[in-house]
Parts: C-alpha cells; structure tokens; sequence
C-alpha cells in the first residue's frame, strides 16, 4: 500500500498588478503572484509561458525558488503580445516546473487575455492544475 500523496502541490498563479512595455511593441513585463495554498513548500525551478500570441522564454530559476505554505512570491516574464484592442485571447498558459515532497511537478495556469483600449493585456487566470512530471511514461 502506497503512503505517496497523490493531490499535488496546491498554488494559485495571477497576474500581479497590470503589464508594463518592455523593450518594444508587444513586448510586456507581466509580474505573476504565485500562492502556496497547501500544507508542504515547494521550490519553483522553472516558469514557461508557451502560447503563440502570449508567450516568454522560458525561465531557469537557478538554485529554485522556494514558496512556504501560506506565503506569496511574485515572479516577473516579458511576455510577447500581438493582441489588439478588444480582442481577447483563449487558452494561454503559465506553466511551472516545481519540486513538491521530493518529487516534479508541473503546475498550468491556464489564462484568458484580455486587451484593453489602450493595447495592454490583461491576464485572467481561469483554472489551476497540476501534474507529476513523467505521468504519461508510466513510471
């Protein structure tokens, strides 16, 4: 009988506070608030956000980020953005790579975005899961 928990880490990702122009057009600084709502830490080793029309390189946290339970950490991307006034959209996500009781796990943010009248995106989160590194290899 195995003691292995089986529910995940348990953390909630939001955009921060609003973008901000980066380098160039369409280039946005987007601050994430990650939130540890469960009961153990995680270290956050890796933030990916890999949509075609929202997307960043992905991010190498060198050593990881370590998020107690209860506690908040934030987390700055530049994103891409080609989106236009009033258009919205559908499916992006924030992807982390984080170690939680000893193992990897990946946690998806999946967003909506939204572009405001002046250009700017605004990232919605709509739901969070997660799931153990390596799942659909069987291990």
């Amino acid at each position: 009988m195995s003691t292995r928990p089986t529910q995940g880490p348990d953390l909630w990702i939001e955009e921060d506070d609003s973008a901000t122009h980066s380098a160039g057009p369409g280039q946005w600084n987007i601050e994430w608030r990650l939130e540890n709502r469960g009961g153990l830490p995680v270290a956050i080793e890796v933030v990916a956000v890999p949509h075609g029309r929202f997307e960043s390189a992905e991010l190498d946290l060198p050593g990881s980020l370590p998020l107690e339970p209860g506690h908040e950490r934030r987390i700055s991307t530049n994103v891409s953005c080609d989106g236009v006034p009033g258009e919205v959209i559908t499916s992006p996500f924030v992807i982390l790579r984080v170690l939680w009781n000893g193992e990897s796990w990946r946690v998806f943010a999946r967003l909506r975005i939204e572009i405001d009248a002046d250009g700017v995106p605004h990232a919605i989160t709509e739901a969070v899961t997660t799931q153990p590194v390596g799942f659909a290899s069987g291990r």
